[in-house]
């Protein structure tokens, strides 16, 4: 959250190396991994963590959702978010993810609907909490996400 990706990927794959079987330590090295913009390794390190624990918190698959859409698999993306959605439905956040999905999928009547959603739950949310939440090295994805969340009706 401080922009410290480098020394976020070390620490993390340091904490790896000491407990390589903890599936936290390799979610949080994906998770790391997605901001940095490595996505390949990401997606990586979260389907190890998945897979060593089988009961896995819901963020593991939000996070597979994100890494494996800026990899390029919309379908995997879309697959998993709306996994992440069915798993968590009262999450803001699921409906933002997936919608961003949609409308990198040309589906933006789909993106529209899902973000039309937020409002009955959470009206307070809109550009300004995913502005906070995303702390992406490059810049150019994070103004690919504003650009389409836009695009999808996401007000600010």
């Amino acid at each position: 959250m401080r922009d410290q990706h480098d020394e976020a990927i070390r620490l993390c794959e340091a904490a790896v190396e000491l407990a390589p079987s903890d599936s936290h330590t390799l979610a949080f090295l994906g998770l790391v991994c997605i901001f940095a913009g490595d996505s390949a390794k990401a997606v990586a390190a979260l389907k190890t963590a998945m897979r060593l624990s089988p009961r896995f918190p819901t963020w593991y698959t939000y996070s597979l959702a994100k890494a494996s859409l800026w990899l390029g698999n919309f379908a995997g993306a879309h697959e998993a978010a709306e996994t992440y959605l069915w798993q968590e439905p009262d999450e803001p956040y699921a409906c933002v993810l997936l919608a961003l999905i949609c409308q990198f999928q040309h589906r933006s009547e789909e993106a529209a609907a899902m973000i039309a959603k937020l409002p009955e739950k959470h009206p307070a949310f809109g550009m300004r909490s995913v502005l906070l939440s995303q702390r992406c090295k490059e810049r150019e994805k994070l103004d690919r996400v504003i650009n389409m969340l836009r695009k999808a009706g996401l007000p600010e």
